[in-house]
């Protein structure tokens, strides 16, 4: 009876040892990592011996940052029934170096407790000593005295020496310990209270080594472009280095892994846009100005700022908007701007610990063909850029970034590549040069003013100086303008433009041109503006 007993509960309990067996935890190293702009794919690969039948392969501690949909698990001649995950939360406690410093620091505590009980102890002592100073001499002869009086200045004196080098020994201590406390707060700080543990499970038909591929997606990591544009004259070429900065916060180390530089973003949604109705009414004037001042525009990159003059003309300023961005440390890539994504493989291989804030890493080195030019816009200021412009610019796999630009050997200042712009050609700032010089003055004697029946007619003219101080010839692009109407009773006539390039639409007149060097070149804008004799009494307008 007793064996039939026994083998009773063999049997009952034989399938649930078999599934506690049946759990193989895989060491693995992360191998690949393809950093996105907002994102990351991270690769473990190794080899696990497993047992006939089914089998759960748990891999343990991997970051807590995982996107868990994204979870694939790539082998051969086993097939794989599930995927699944769990939070493993881990207490601070458990840290080994957090507990280390604890401890020190509770010892060090010790001690210093030590050091202040005898520091009470020799003021005990002082008390005591200057209880008993007085001396009676009438029961004491001289000898006696002078031993007396000995014998306080030494106990004194040997006290004093004790407490000052307890006294120090404590504060030297105690450094120690705000030093170490800093230490445990950022242990504190970067503690990570949570892991994820991943559970495949397999089935094979016999007991083998498999070859495997883990792979996910990890949160909380990215990249963003920079670069160090360097040129050496005017008559050269420019090389651009490419840098990607890449910020690491996934809460696992990446040690000595293969990195790809990717600019997808595979975590934001891939879904087609598409055009909904868009309805137009009229509204009272009033209520419209109220409803332009209440509205708040966070995602438009740029907006029209109107002003205006006092002949009503509007004078249109192009503002730039920075775009309100709910995670500061994320960058997002406009994919609307690129056709297709690229990706670098970076061919050393780099160890980024977690909590990385900026990585910087080079990613490849161009020479660049460049037409270069100087601009002025003398209405906004004397200040000259030379420009760097590319043409077929795509090809460089440019996207928006701040660079730091090297002119002649020196270091020049940073600008903004803008790779959103729809034309063929990149224009690169490349500095001021103080060597040429632009003034812009009012030509009064050009200007006069006249009346004829209900209208009135009124000019403006301006003198633009254009100086090259260099010891070269040099192609410059002056800007300015002329305002726009947009009152039917106010006509603007262009009236003299000194062979600039005229935009009706914009107003912009443009003037190219070479200028010898040592020579100076003279521009005459001049318009006329016809507006109502009554009601309207134009002003100076720059």
């Amino acid at each position: 009876m007793k064996k039939y007993i026994t083998l009773f509960l063999i049997i009952f309990y034989l399938p649930l040892f078999t599934s506690a067996n049946d759990q193989i935890e895989v060491s693995s190293k992360i191998n690949n990592v393809t950093v996105y702009t907002n994102s990351a794919s991270v690769e473990r690969s190794a080899s696990v011996n497993v047992p006939q039948g089914k089998s759960v392969l748990v891999f343990k501690k991997l970051s807590h940052q995982i996107v868990t949909n994204t979870i694939q698990f790539q082998t051969k001649g086993v097939r794989v029934l599930s995927i699944d995950s769990e939070y493993d939360k881990v207490e601070l406690r458990d840290n080994k170096a957090y507990s280390e410093l604890k401890s020190k620091i509770d010892q060090l505590k010790e001690k210093v407790f030590e050091k202040e009980t005898y520091l009470e102890i020799l003021n005990k002592d002082l008390e005591l000593l200057e209880a008993n100073k007085t001396i009676s001499s009438s029961n004491l002869n001289l000898s006696e005295l002078k031993s007396a009086l000995a014998f306080f200045h030494d106990k004194r004196l040997q006290v004093e020496k004790e407490k000052s080098t307890y006294q120090k020994e404590v504060i030297v201590l105690k450094l120690e310990i705000e030093k170490l406390n800093k230490e445990l707060s950022m242990i504190s700080r970067d503690h990570i209270s949570h892991y994820n543990n991943v559970m495949v499970t397999i089935q094979s038909d016999k007991a083998k080594s498999i070859d495997y591929l883990l792979k996910y997606i990890v949160n909380q990591v990215g990249w963003t472009p920079t670069y160090d544009i360097l040129a050496t004259d005017i008559n050269s070429p420019f090389n651009v280095v490419f840098k990607a900065n890449i910020y690491q916060r996934s809460g696992v180390d990446w040690n000595d892994v293969s990195i790809s530089i990717s600019s997808g973003a595979p975590s934001e949604r891939n879904r087609l846009p598409k055009l909904n109705p868009k309805y137009l009414d009229l509204v009272a004037l009033q209520q419209n100005r109220m409803v332009q001042q209440s509205a708040k525009v966070y995602s438009a990159p740029s907006y029209k700022k109107s002003s205006q003059d006092n002949w009503g003309a509007v004078e249109v300023e192009e503002e730039e908007v920075e775009e309100e961005i709910a995670t500061s440390l994320s960058w997002v890539l406009n994919q609307s701007s690129y056709q297709t994504q690229f990706t670098y493989q970076i061919n050393q291989k780099y160890s980024i610990p977690n909590n990385t804030r900026k990585k910087a890493i080079e990613l490849k080195t161009e020479k660049i063909d460049a037409l270069y030019t100087y601009r002025a816009i003398p209405k906004q200021g004397c200040d000259v850029f030379l420009l760097g412009k590319v043409t077929n610019w795509g090809k460089y796999n440019f996207i928006a970034g701040d660079a730091n630009v090297y002119f002649e050997d020196q270091f020049i200042g940073t600008t903004y590549l803008s790779s959103t712009q729809h034309k063929d050609t990149l224009e690169i700032s490349l500095g001021k040069d103080e060597s040429i010089i632009v003034n812009r003055e009012r030509a009064y004697q050009m200007e006069r003013k006249r009346s004829f029946g209900n209208k009135k007619r009124a000019n403006r003219a301006w003198k633009i100086t254009v100086k090259n101080n260099k010891s070269k010839d040099i192609n410059i692009e002056i800007l300015d303008q002329i305002p726009i109407s947009v009152n039917d009773q106010i006509i603007v006539t262009p009236l003299e433009m000194s062979k600039g390039t005229y935009d009706k639409e914009t107003g912009e007149v443009e003037w190219n041109f070479s200028l010898d060097a040592q020579k100076s070149k003279e521009i005459i804008l001049q318009y006329e503006v016809e507006y109502p004799a009554k009601g309207y009494e134009p002003l100076d307008v720059n």
